[in-house]
């Protein structure tokens, strides 16, 4: 990508580029690959509309736990996008506190699109430098921290593979010993998955997830699905929902002192993980720093 060399080649021999000539670069280079017209087929007989590939990237900066998207739409200009699970993976206090930071930053969302996007920030030069204040502005109100180093990448959507969890369920329920139950734990964390939300009932709140029926031992419960036919066997309406990685998923259970995950749990093949095992999966993950030590 034209960007991303030519910054670089500037730099070469000098420092080392800073994160925000990074996140200006893949900006810049997003534009040059995703960022134009698509061909379009109207007029032509039998034509088809076609998602564009501009619809499955994003630039993507990430600070330790907290992630922020940034996209450029033809003709629209850049977007920035903060992805609901990163209030998810809060207290629901700290999210509720989040939400209102987010709009008071220009983030809205709109009806079954559970993540806050900043739109109008224009196109060219101008637009990129908006976006990339916008991202570290995101980055600095969900972290809570000024001028730290993040990582900028340009990431496919990501989308659920629900094999292997699938598959370390099925031998969990054969073998029933604690390889097995490792495995299931290992899937858990490596995984991504649909994650069903509802319209809250408070005023101003939005989304938020939309917990099992029923508690366990007075806490609450949530599900997931390794895939759309779960979730659309789970309940009657699939969406609102968001698509939520694992380690957040360990995260939010962490936050909001979960007393069980639920896998499928009106499907053929799922399971369930009690509040104890989840605890001790953000332990884990705590000690080889993916998670931040709660203070």
């Amino acid at each position: 990508m034209m960007g991303l060399r030519d910054l670089f080649a500037g730099l070469r021999g000098s420092s080392s580029p800073s994160p925000r000539q990074t996140l200006e670069a893949h900006l810049e280079a997003f534009v040059e690959r995703f960022g134009k017209p698509e061909p379009s087929p109207a007029g032509r007989p039998g034509a088809l509309p076609v998602r564009g590939q501009q619809a499955e990237y994003r630039v993507v900066a990430q600070l330790a736990l907290w992630r922020v998207e940034a996209y450029h739409l033809p003709e629209r200009g850049f977007v920035v996008c903060v992805p609901a699970d990163n209030l998810v993976a809060l207290s629901a206090e700290e999210a509720a506190a989040l939400q209102g930071v987010l709009r008071a930053a220009g983030f809205e969302r709109h009806g079954h699109d559970p993540h806050f996007r900043r739109k109008g920030l224009g196109t060219g030069r101008s637009g990129l430098r908006n976006a990339a204040d916008a991202v570290e502005r995101a980055l600095s109100d969900l972290s809570r921290v000024e001028g730290r180093p993040y990582t900028v990448c340009i990431e496919r959507e990501p989308l659920p593979d629900p094999e292997s969890m699938l598959e370390s369920i099925r031998a969990l329920v054969k073998a029933k010993d604690d390889e097995s139950r490792r495995r299931v734990y290992e899937s858990l964390v490596n995984g991504s998955f649909y994650l069903p939300l509802r319209v809250s009932p408070s005023p101003g709140h939005g989304l938020e997830v939309d917990p099992w029926p029923e508690q366990l031992q007075g806490a609450v419960v949530w599900a997931v699905c390794t895939d759309l036919k779960s979730l659309d066997e789970l309940r009657q309406q699939r969406q609102p929902y968001l698509v939520i990685s694992g380690v957040r998923l360990v995260a939010a259970a962490r936050a909001r002192r979960l007393g069980a995950l639920k896998i499928n749990p009106r499907s053929k093949v799922g399971g369930e993980l009690y509040g104890g095992e989840l605890q001790a999966i953000a332990r884990y993950l705590e000690r080889i720093a993916v998670l931040p030590a709660l203070n």
